[in-house]
């Protein structure tokens, strides 16, 4: 009776136990998956996850079995939309490795939950293959907390059954006013160079049977924002000398075009010719002092605006050229001199 009592109450527990294991919705024992990590793109309290702040999802299974869906539980404090629809999600755009190693698209996720119950979101998924890293995005449906700290997040991969097949609980943190980001500023100085490339302009002999001519290069560098310009003047008009007290006349007036000029026609005329370095301005020389061989512009004792630009640049240049000849009757001396001022401004 004693050895019956025991056979029946043995061929029970092995019914109850066969019936335990038999059940396909039932995983006690889920193993942890090998890896999981929850980035929120704002740590910030009260975040909205959105298309620009997305909460990725990632997570490396360890146990060989198919997979049909995952459950992302959130944490007390974080606000779950009830509506699956509204918790949206994609692998569109995901990084291509995660902590140095080749992350791969979620498989099935499709684009928004297909469950939720309180804190649980279900997400549908097809069969993973273990030791492979995989992440997606939610990009809506999912609010931070509103308090600051420590919150806890489960992921857990499940079968069709439904069971559970692997799991595994990451840890974020919530931070206040805005602390998860830097505020970076900087100041660009204000920069303007404008240098001569010589300090002299030697005409030598004037003949009154042809022009002659030489040259100064005016390099200019500034970050100014509305360019730059540059002016001249001249503390005479003319090329004076001293010991006879005869001069060589600029001829014209400032009237926006370069006077012409002919070989043995006394003249004293300047022409500004530009170069466009780097930048986004574009030089130009001024309309007085576009000459040729045969004109240039006028010259005057009060300042002339002989280039501009139309913003910043780099190794901008002006070609500052005087012409120059005697008439048949300006006197023979080796004093004619003048001097002539230029100078320059960024516009910023």
């Amino acid at each position: 009776m004693r050895i019956g009592s025991v056979s029946i109450l043995l061929v029970y527990f092995l019914a109850y136990f066969f019936r335990l294991v038999s059940l396909p919705h039932i995983n006690v024992f889920a193993a942890d998956l090998t890896e999981a990590s929850v980035r929120l793109s704002r740590m910030d309290v009260s975040a909205a996850a959105s298309g620009t702040d997305t909460i990725l999802v990632v997570a490396k299974p360890a146990t060989t079995a198919t997979e049909a869906s995952l459950q992302v539980t959130f944490g007390s404090g974080f606000t779950v939309d009830g509506t699956p629809a509204n918790i949206t999600v994609t692998t569109s755009g995901i990084p291509s490795t995660y902590q140095g190693e080749s992350l791969s698209a979620w498989p099935g996720v499709g684009s928004a939950a297909t469950a939720v119950s309180s804190q649980i979101v279900t997400i549908a998924s097809s069969d993973l293959t273990p030791g492979t890293l995989y992440g997606f995005y939610i990009t809506g449906g999912i609010t931070n907390p509103g308090t600051s700290g420590q919150k806890e997040i489960t992921i857990t991969t499940r079968t069709s059954a439904p069971a559970n097949i692997d799991t595994k609980t990451v840890a974020v943190d919530i931070m206040e006013n805005d602390t998860d980001q830097v505020s970076v500023t900087a100041s660009v100085p204000a920069s303007f160079n404008f240098a001569l490339g010589s300090n002299d302009i030697t005409l030598g002999d004037l003949s009154s049977s042809a022009t002659v001519n030489d040259n100064v290069i005016i390099d200019i560098d500034t970050n100014a924002g509305n360019g730059w310009v540059a002016w001249t003047k001249s503390s005479n008009t003319y090329l004076n000398s001293a010991s006879t007290s005869d001069q060589i006349n600029t001829q014209g007036s400032i009237d926006g075009s370069p006077t012409a000029y002919g070989a043995g026609s006394e003249h004293y005329q300047l022409d500004a010719d530009v170069t466009n370095g780097t930048g986004s301005g574009t030089p130009a020389a001024a309309a007085e002092y576009t000459g040729t061989g045969g004109s240039g512009g006028t010259l005057s004792t009060t300042y002339q605006e002989i280039a501009t630009s139309t913003g910043p640049g780099d190794n901008d240049g002006i070609t500052y050229t005087i012409y120059a000849a005697a008439s048949a009757i300006n006197e023979a001396a080796d004093d004619y001199i003048d001097t002539l001022t230029i100078v320059g401004a960024g516009n910023f």
